[in-house]
């Protein structure tokens, strides 16, 4: 289960007002959290709940503590991992166990269900409809020419982010925005942030690639709430299964993923290619090519044969 330090402070803060020290723990797969009694031994990258009186003199390097009770001494907040302090729990260490639980079990619920609806190469609008809860925030997904595949945001009637069919394409008042940016966003493989308009929130942008071409964009912008760290991480994953779900269903022949890459190897292995995988991998490409937007965007592929039957190539 991909949780990091960032994901669960950020949704252990939903329910409580919760106070952060250490340095930080860098793992982004935490486990399931458990009770910390002394005498146990600590492991690294694990998660304790505690009281604050029991917190161990000489805790692991790297762990998260959740601890109720009075407040921690400063002398945590130079500790390598982090502790997170609930000061309105009532004192009640049970629920907020239980808490810890319900937020496990809802991103691993959500990962679970994305993974398969990735699998499958189901439709990027059940993506976004899965998603709505974990993020409460506008969610577009826009294919390489800027078509838009799927698209929720903050409906004033219901007062809620639901699931929106307004746009076939991006809104006419951004498309000269993107356009500007266009071979910038296409060629950026790290996420980033786009703004459309002075003083308006900047979306959170993450592009998808296959075989090195470019497929779409998934963007998060604030809509129903500001973006918190946790949704940034969370946002990664939501377009990792995106592109997956993309990858099967655009780039496939008879169950196999196709990508001009793969394609090229077998080519150059002298291995047979079939019509459709190689109609398939230059779609790939010609996709990026017709609007002009990356002129360097180019494959040279050579096949040099053994002059020598049944030698291999060195």
């Amino acid at each position: 289960m991909r949780l990091s330090p960032d994901v669960l402070f950020g949704l252990l803060s939903e329910r409580y007002d919760v106070d952060r020290l250490g340095r930080g723990c860098d793992s982004e797969d935490l486990p399931l959290p458990t009770f910390w009694q002394g005498g146990i031994v600590l492991r690294e990258g694990a998660v304790y709940v505690c009281r604050t009186e029991e917190l161990p003199r000489v805790p692991a390097v790297g762990c998260v503590f959740v601890c109720v009770g009075p407040r921690p001494s400063l002398i945590w907040s130079q500790w390598r991992g982090d502790v997170f302090y609930i000061s309105d729990s009532g004192d009640d260490l049970l629920a907020v166990f239980n808490v810890l639980q319900e937020v496990f079990d809802r991103i691993s619920t959500w990962e679970v269900h994305m993974q398969e609806l990735a699998n499958t190469g189901s439709d990027v609008r059940d993506m976004v409809r899965l998603s709505i809860p974990i993020f409460e925030n506008r969610i577009t997904i826009v294919d390489y020419s800027l078509r838009v595949l799927a698209y929720c945001e903050f409906d004033k009637e219901q007062g809620s982010i639901a699931m929106s069919s307004r746009f076939d394409h991006l809104p006419p008042e951004k498309l000269p925005q993107v356009a500007r940016f266009t071979k910038r966003m296409m060629l950026d493989h790290e996420p980033f942030f786009f703004e459309d308009a002075p003083g308006l929130p900047s979306s959170y942008c993450v592009n998808l690639f296959f075989g090195g071409a470019y497929v779409g964009c998934c963007s998060l912008q604030e809509d129903g709430r500001p973006l918190r760290p946790c949704d940034l991480f969370l946002f990664q994953q939501f377009a990792d299964y995106v592109r997956q779900a993309l990858g099967y269903r655009n780039n496939t022949v008879a169950g196999q993923l196709v990508t001009p890459r793969a394609i090229f190897e077998q080519l150059l292995e002298c291995f047979p290619v079939s019509r459709a995988s190689m109609d398939r991998a230059l779609d790939l490409i010609d996709r990026n090519l017709a609007d002009g937007t990356i002129d360097d965007y180019k494959w040279c592929c050579t096949v040099i044969r053994s002059g020598s039957q049944g030698k291999n190539l060195p």
